[in-house]
């Protein structure tokens, strides 16, 4: 499946954060494994809460993209009925969101 999410992202993309995509990938993964858990919507929305919570953006919209890839490819546990939730899920902050005024 990585090779999958990987070749999808550099036919829209450029690859200079090819990196990046892999390792949040890479990090998913095991999420899912050390809390046994399947790759499904249900877990995915999971775990994009989990990332928005933690304020881990980078994470977040890497994982975001691929979730939404599996709605677009229809793979199974991936209703494209479901994709719209994937709009009111609560996101990270934004990256000034803490600055403070003096």
């Amino acid at each position: 499946m990585a090779k999958f999410f990987l070749a999808n992202y550099i036919q829209i993309n450029t690859p200079s954060a090819l990196e990046a995509k892999l390792q949040a990938y890479t990090f998913v993964i095991k999420s899912l494994k050390t809390r046994d858990l399947k790759l499904d919507y249900q877990n995915a929305k999971s775990l994009l809460v989990d990332l928005a919570k933690a304020d881990n953006s980078t994470y977040y919209y890497h994982f975001k993209f691929l979730v939404k890839l599996l709605f677009l490819e229809n793979f199974s546990c991936f209703d494209l009925d479901q994709e719209y939730e994937l709009e009111f899920l609560e996101r990270p902050k934004a990256f000034n969101s803490s600055f403070q005024r003096s």
